[in-house]
């Protein structure tokens, strides 16, 4: 009895390598294609997506960068102002302080050497619509020489609280005379004046 022949793909062993080979390049062809065609995009669609993150954080440093850089450059403007302020209302201060105002012009009249005999504040300031300061006219009447009269009113030009001198009026008499051998009178002064104050309106 015949014995029968298996039919199928046979494969000479010679030729076994390069099948393989055959087989991997195949199956690496396949996974390149599917690598490519899915994972590439994906990829791409990320770092597209984390470049514009990054790029959005970017600015927003810079732009925190730039306010805080800003913030630093008005800082020092509101420094600058407040000290200008500071200044000005030394100038032009917010209250009249007379108590005080009328202690420092004693104090210059005995340094100058003459007699502060009065000083009457009027009752009300003014203001003129518009103005962001208001005036008080303040009455004050000294005696001394003439000399003596200009060294004060010198004094009171250099103090820092803007004030205006108005009215000015001499009256000259003469005091009693020294005794000695070669007898003098003393021509006495009396000086009354009107010094206006001014007072930043807020």
């Amino acid at each position: 009895m015949a014995k029968k022949s298996k039919k199928g793909l046979k494969i000479d062993k010679r030729n076994a390598p390069y099948f393989i080979m055959a087989l991997g390049l195949f199956y690496g062809a396949y996974l390149y294609y599917g690598f490519s065609s899915e994972e590439l995009p994906k990829m791409d669609a990320e770092r597209t997506a984390r470049a514009a993150v990054l790029s959005k954080k970017q600015t927003e440093l810079k732009r925190l960068r730039e306010f805080a850089q800003n913030i630093e450059v008005i800082k020092l403007k509101l420094r600058e102002l407040n000290l200008q302020l500071e200044a000005a209302l030394e100038t032009m201060p917010k209250n009249y302080n007379l108590s005080a105002l009328l202690r420092r012009l004693a104090i210059l009249a005995t340094n100058s050497g003459v007699e502060l005999q009065s000083f009457i504040p009027n009752s009300q300031s003014e203001r003129q619509a518009g103005n962001f300061y208001e005036t008080l006219d303040i009455t004050f009447n000294l005696s001394g020489s003439f000399s003596e009269t200009l060294v004060f009113l010198d004094q009171i030009s250099r103090l820092k609280r803007l004030m205006k001198i108005q009215d000015l009026s001499f009256t000259t008499s003469a005091a009693a005379p020294v005794a000695g051998p070669e007898a003098l009178v003393p021509i006495k002064n009396t000086v009354a004046s009107r010094l206006r104050l001014f007072r930043f309106y807020e």
